[in-house]
Formats: C-alpha cells, structure tokens, sequence
C-alpha cells in the first residue's frame, strides 16, 4: 500500500539529483574547467619563475597563506564577505522600492489604458461618490510622491556621479563624530559606507528591469481584473528579477571589490592584511591577495553566467552566443536555430582588423 509514494518520492529526489548534477556541468563545462586549469598553471609558472629569480620569496608565501582564512570566523577573507554581503542585502531590500517608484511614477496619475484620471472620466468609469475618492487618492498620493521621486532621483544621480572613495570618508566623519568609540565601529562605517553605495546602482538596476516588463503584459492583467499590488507581485517582479540576475551579480562582485577601499579607515579586511603582513614583502603579499579574489570572484561570476542564461526570458535580454560566435563573432540570423552555423550572414575577422561580410550560402 505503501510502496506507490514511496517510488514517487525516490523519482522526485532523483529528479532533482539529476538537475542538480546538470546544472553543475552546464555551469563548470568542460570548456571552462580546462580555461581555468590552464589559467592555474599559467599563475602557478608566473609565481614558480618569480621565486626562481628572487622577485618573490615563495617560502614565505606558503608560510602567511593560511592566515587570509583560518581561523575563517576572525580571517580577513570572512570579513570582506561579510562587508560585501551584508550591505548588498540591504540595498536589495531598499533598492526594490525605489526603483519601482523611478520606474512608475508617471502612471500614479493615469487610468488602466494609460489616459489621464480626470474626475469627469472618473465619473464615466466609477460613478460619483467612487470617482471623487479615485481623483482625490491619485492626487493626494501623487503629491506625497513626486518629492519623494525627486529625492530618490538626486540619491541615485549623486551616488552615480561621485567615488565611493569621497562617500566612504563622509560617512566616516559623520559615524566618527557622532558615535562613541567601540571596538567595531570601523566596521560600521564600511557596512554603511558600502550599503548606501550599492543601494543608487541597485535602485537603477531594477528600475531598468521592472521597465523591460511589457506593457503589454500589465494591461492585460489589468483588464481581466488584477489589482496594481497582485501584477506587481505575480508579473512584474518575477520577470525583472529573472532581468536583473546578472547585473546585480556584478553589482555584488563590484562591492567585493570595492570593500578593499576601506582598509584605509583600518578595517582588517584582504586589503588591510595584506598591508600589515607585506611590510618587509609587499609583492608576496598583493600576490596572495590578489590569487585570493581570483578564487572567489571567477567562479562566482560562472555561476552567474549559468544563471543568467538558464532563467532569460526569451526575446529579452541578450541571447546566449552560440561557441562559434564567441570564437569568430559570427552573428546568425534573426529567427534561426542557434545550431545552423552555416545561416550565418556575417563574420569578424578580428586579425584583420576590420568587418568582412559573408553572402549565405
């Protein structure tokens, strides 16, 4: 009696085993394991010969490498994680809203096909009592949101247009002269420092991902009945999010990269270590550092790749380039099969510096 749900459940874990390890070899194909395997001994040579002609002492290298992750609670790498993560998920919390209202706010005031509310097409629409309700919310709301919209556009434009070098030293003022002095306020400060970074370049990611939605899309969910709240949640924001996956991977990256800045306000990040143990050998110690963000961004941004493709929506976005058009930057024709090489109508010939176009056979 028992064996039926017993069989259905072994099917769906070796369903989802099956995925899991498909995913894996499109993620890490054979293609890119031999990439990075040939980029190891690449740097392993690089180092091996640097040591060999007295540039770098190897010894010392193999001696302080442990030391950038173990104990990984207290390591250096565990705290550039933790100074990349944890301001990246607040800016994603923060960053949704407003790029909603960034994307939108244009339509606060205007009917389900796009005409301005007035209250006489209100009347036609609603009846009285409900359309002088409508008229006067959408224009109560759109009061109280048009400055926020310009308050949010001058945090994004500003935060786009200045270094995070310059915001990074005003906020420490601000923490430094308000604040008591604690054993992790430098921390704080980076945290900060980085979150409201991150949240102007996410603010404009999804605000380009929730207008890559269709509009389409929108008014007929609209039409058969859906309030503003279930299409955001059931149509706009899936897509967008399948959208954006890429661009706030890199966003992530960015930030991981951009946290070695504060090293400079004394937070005991890669950046930081690596000055303190490179005082009699800084080329061995940017080296470590260096091979220590190789480790951690390369295979995170093929992750993000693999995710990127296998979530696109199809006809937005950018599509996948076939092998030969990432070797020859051959193009194929609009509507054809990926697999049809010999559609293609058009192929670069980077050696020669210039474009030659190629009639289909």
């Amino acid at each position: 009696m028992n064996l039926i749900p017993t069989q259905q459940g072994q099917q769906t874990s070796d369903r989802i085993r099956r995925a899991g390890v498909q995913a894996l070899r499109d993620t890490f194909h054979w293609r890119s394991l031999s990439i990075a395997t040939i980029a190891v001994v690449v740097v392993a040579l690089v180092i091996g010969v640097m040591g060999l002609t007295g540039i770098i002492d190897v010894r010392f290298m193999l001696t302080r490498w442990p030391e950038f992750f173990v104990p990984f609670v207290d390591s250096p790498l565990y705290l550039s994680l933790v100074l990349t993560t944890i301001p990246f998920l607040i800016g994603f919390v923060v960053a949704v809203p407003m790029g909603l209202l960034r994307a939108y706010r244009s339509s606060l005031n205007r009917g389900r096909g796009g005409e301005v509310l007035t209250l006489a097409r209100a009347k036609e629409l609603f009846g009285t009592p409900r359309a002088v309700m409508r008229v006067v919310g959408r224009r109560l709301g759109r009061a109280i949101l048009l400055p926020l919209y310009g308050f949010v556009t001058g945090y994004v434009e500003g935060i786009r247009g200045t270094p995070f070098f310059v915001q990074m030293w005003l906020v420490y003022f601000v923490i430094i002269n308000n604040l008591p002095r604690q054993a992790r306020l430098f921390e704080l400060v980076g945290i900060v420092a980085l979150a409201l970074n991150t949240i102007g370049y996410q603010a404009e990611v999804f605000r380009a991902g929730f207008q890559s939605v269709g509009q389409g899309q929108i008014e007929a969910a609209k039409s058969v009945g859906m309030h503003g709240r279930t299409v955001f949640l059931h149509i706009t924001l899936p897509q967008s999010l399948r959208l954006v996956t890429l661009p706030l991977g890199n966003e992530w990256i960015g930030l991981l990269k951009a946290s070695a800045i504060v090293s400079i306000i004394g937070v005991n990040e890669l950046q930081h270590f690596a000055n303190d143990i490179g005082s009699g050998h800084p080329v061995e110690a940017f080296v470590m550092v260096s091979v220590m963000y190789l480790v951690v961004i390369v295979p995170l941004s093929r992750v993000i790749t693999y995710l990127e493709r296998v979530r696109r929506i199809p006809g937005l976005g950018t599509p996948t380039p076939t092998t030969a058009e990432r070797m020859f930057g051959v193009r194929r024709r609009s509507g054809a099969p990926a697999a049809q090489v010999g559609t293609l109508t058009r192929l670069r010939l980077a050696w020669k510096g210039r474009d030659r176009l190629r009639d289909p056979a």
